[in-house]
């Protein structure tokens, strides 16, 4: 079943974009964009009209069909961009596909396909880039904090990372897609957070526990080392906020320790509470990330002019995350009163 979508406005600002995949994470997802200045979904492909993110989609009035790909396929010429929340499976399948037909392709599956992305970390080198992985939720929680410990405490050995979350915050894709979280979270933490040893563990809590998310980090550090903590405290908490710009419910679950050379942090993460659980914040927060890099996209394509050469980022400026450049909160500001 196909629902024909509205006649596509040329002089619309905001993108379109597409979401595939009905599960929680899609109907989580489409919440965001429904709130969102910059976006504007336009379809919602899942495999079964009858399934509830189809149904809930028809509730928040968006065209849905169970066409799947195919659906977006057809739906091509109307679209700018595609969140894919199916499996890491299916990804390696859409990817040449939506690349073919020149659709910014916003990976939420542990594929291993497009460009390692972590919004508070290389959030402005996706600006050219077809297709953005986002890692996995683990990923997400853990790479911005161990990023900061290899910069700041570079003697680190290994790090272990283990999250804990709560059962019902577990769908088929991820337990379909565990080698896949296990191998992409491990790279991730490699290619971007520059870990030279690291391991990882994922923890689904007793059925009826409702723990948020919760992702312990210990790094192996030689025990000579120097002012560990000292060096750590200020460039931590920059990262933190930075990550809350865009992940609300993200914050440190207790003080940094450092003991007998382990250095020890905790990240917990607490969901919006849009459509899933507010304790289901592992799935919240890779969909806060996909927003990010999707309405950062937006925001360049549609308001800045391509710049001649890179133009430097301001950490300091004032606004969101939005605004990663200088200059562009104002001109955000005057575009939206416009």
């Amino acid at each position: 079943m196909k629902h024909k979508l509205k006649k596509h406005n040329k002089h619309n600002r905001k993108l379109s974009v597409a979401i595939m995949g009905t599960g929680r994470i899609g109907s989580d997802l489409l919440m965001k964009t429904q709130r969102s200045d910059l976006l504007e979904c336009r379809l919602v492909a899942g495999r079964s009209a009858d399934s509830q993110g189809i149904k809930h989609a028809l509730r928040q009035g968006v065209p849905t069909s169970d066409g799947s790909i195919r659906a977006i396929v057809d739906a091509a010429d109307q679209l700018d961009l595609v969140f894919d929340a199916t499996s890491a499976t299916d990804h390696r399948k859409h990817a040449p596909l939506l690349e073919r037909m020149g659709l910014i392709a916003v990976d939420l599956t542990p594929a291993k396909v497009g460009s390692w992305c972590v919004p508070s970390i290389n959030l402005e080198s996706m600006r050219y880039t077809k297709n953005i992985n986002l890692i996995t939720c683990g990923g997400q929680a853990s790479i911005p904090v161990v990023e900061v410990m290899m910069r700041a405490v570079p003697e680190i050995e290994s790090v272990q990372v283990h999250s804990l979350v709560s059962a019902d915050s577990i769908g088929p894709a991820t337990l379909a897609n565990i080698d896949d979280y296990y191998a992409s979270t491990t790279l991730g933490l490699k290619h971007l957070a520059n870990a030279r040893h690291a391991s990882v563990e994922l923890e689904v809590a007793k059925d009826d526990e409702r723990p948020i998310m919760l992702t312990t980090i210990r790094a192996r550090v030689p025990e000579t080392t120097p002012d560990v903590l000292t060096r750590l405290r200020a460039p931590l908490d920059t990262r933190v906020h930075a990550v809350r710009r865009y992940v609300p419910g993200y914050r440190l679950a207790a003080e940094p320790t450092y003991k007998r050379g382990t250095l020890e942090i905790q990240v917990a993460v607490r969901g919006r509470g849009d459509f899933l659980p507010t304790h289901a914040g592992n799935l919240d927060i890779i969909n806060c990330a996909a927003l990010a890099a999707a309405e950062d996209h937006a925001f360049r394509h549609l308001y800045l002019p391509k710049p001649s050469a890179p133009v430097e980022p301001s950490v300091d400026y004032p606004g969101t995350w939005l605004q990663p450049l200088k200059g562009a909160w104002s001109l955000w500001s005057r575009l939206r009163s416009a």
